[in-house]
């Protein structure tokens, strides 16, 4: 999800929404069977001078990969 203008502590607490949303939710797969889903979200804020967006995206990506690392179903802020 990328939240343009959004400012990194209001982009966590949206991340962690939407965490807490996808590990509460029912995934109907058919009639009779659900499955349970967790996310794991990496979350970075654009540093100044920061080239374009595709470094901003490679430091989500990166914290990304820390949430898995660190158990899957959480949300990871990028260091600034």
């Amino acid at each position: 999800v990328i939240m343009p203008e959004t400012d990194a502590a209001i982009a966590g607490v949206v991340a962690e929404r939407i965490r807490e949303y996808t590990e509460n939710y029912a995934f109907h797969v058919s009639a009779s069977e659900t499955i349970a889903v967790t996310t794991s979200i990496g979350v970075a804020s654009s540093l100044e001078g920061e080239a374009i967006a595709m470094e901003t995206l490679k430091r989500a990506d990166q914290a990304l990969y820390q949430a898995k690392k660190n158990g899957r179903n959480r949300v990871v802020e990028a260091a600034s």
